[in-house]
């Protein structure tokens, strides 16, 4: 029998979706190969079939591991990986919400409190609940951190990739702009010298709140990092950018430029002038400068930074010669 082409998307749209289930379940199923099983755990999952050829253990269905280790957890309550199991089996026989149930009480009894709500998270990742994963993210990144993580640097700490993750999904499912920001908040409060989160949560709140939040977050930077000059500049000129356009970035470019600026600066200032063709206009008004008064650094400094970006090395030790 053929198939219209007007089916073949929605065919090819079902199957993708099958492949996607059976996937996750032999995910879920794949633990089992990596359980160490001791005596008493065995009897739960498998039972012995005899063949021809002598007997093998099988695996026993969900429905019959489920009631094993139920009478388990009776016996031992406080023991979160019998939660752990039986919520694993749970979500292969499709009973989410039973599911559901078993790994908050892990994560609650889980000696690492943070890894058991990554395992609550990574449940309502499988089963595309976005604002619960988001929130079992943020308890987990709020959890205390594991002694292995001393010495390791925050963007390889468990909280830190938490936070990671948790702005991956506020994009991939286009939540509100507020979930984004509070949880940049909640960042910062956990990693308060680390000025990179400055700058992302700047370029959200650019696009979302608008001028004032920009505003109010660049003076929590300047305060928390008086000595840094760079993102502060950087900044008011991307927010005058949008304000006036690139001649109002410039303006703050020019009227905050420093001889000793980072490479970096220096670099943004000189391609924005290239772009509005204002490189000419910059040489002749540091010259004149220059003329005007030869014992001042700044005008210097300029037509130094001018040659050098123009990459004329020559030409950029001349100016700091002759001053």
């Amino acid at each position: 029998m053929k198939c219209s082409p007007k089916r073949l998307p929605r065919i090819a749209a079902l199957a993708a979706a099958l492949a996607a289930v059976f996937t996750a379940r032999a995910e879920l199923a794949g633990y089992i190969q990596n359980l160490e099983l001791t005596s008493r755990l065995q009897g739960v999952f498998f039972r012995s079939v005899s063949l021809a050829g002598g007997t093998v253990l099988a695996r026993r269905p969900p429905r019959e591991t489920r009631q094993a280790l139920g009478a388990f957890v009776l016996a031992s309550p406080n023991e979160p990986e019998l939660y752990a199991l039986r919520a694993r089996e749970a979500e292969l026989a499709l009973d989410f919400a039973a599911a559901e149930a078993d790994w908050k009480k892990y994560a609650e009894l889980a000696p690492d409190r943070g890894a058991g709500l990554l395992e609550l998270a990574d449940f309502y990742h499988r089963q595309l609940r976005p604002d619960e994963e988001i929130e079992a993210l943020a308890a987990a990144a709020r959890a205390a951190a594991p002694e292995s993580e001393k010495l390791l640097p925050p963007p390889r700490q468990r909280a830190w990739r938490s936070f990671e993750r948790i702005q991956q999904l506020a994009a991939a499912h286009a939540l509100p702009p507020r979930t984004a920001i509070a949880q940049y908040r909640a960042w910062i409060a956990r990693y308060p010298r680390e000025s990179s989160l400055y700058s992302r949560l700047l370029d959200l709140l650019l696009t979302q709140s608008g001028a004032p939040a920009a505003e109010a977050l660049l003076a929590e930077y300047e305060k928390a990092f008086p000595d840094e000059a760079a993102f502060p500049v950087r900044a008011r000129a991307q927010l005058a950018r949008r304000q006036g356009g690139p001649a109002q970035a410039l303006a703050v470019y020019d009227r905050s430029f420093q001889p000793l600026w980072p490479t970096e600066l220096i670099r943004e200032w000189f391609g924005l002038l290239k772009q509005t063709r204002g490189l000419r206009r910059f040489h002749e008004q540091a010259r004149a400068a220059a003329a005007a008064n030869p014992g001042a650094l700044d005008p210097a400094a300029r037509l130094f930074y001018y040659w050098q970006q123009q990459g004329h090395p020559e030409a950029a030790r001349r100016a700091l010669t002759g001053f």
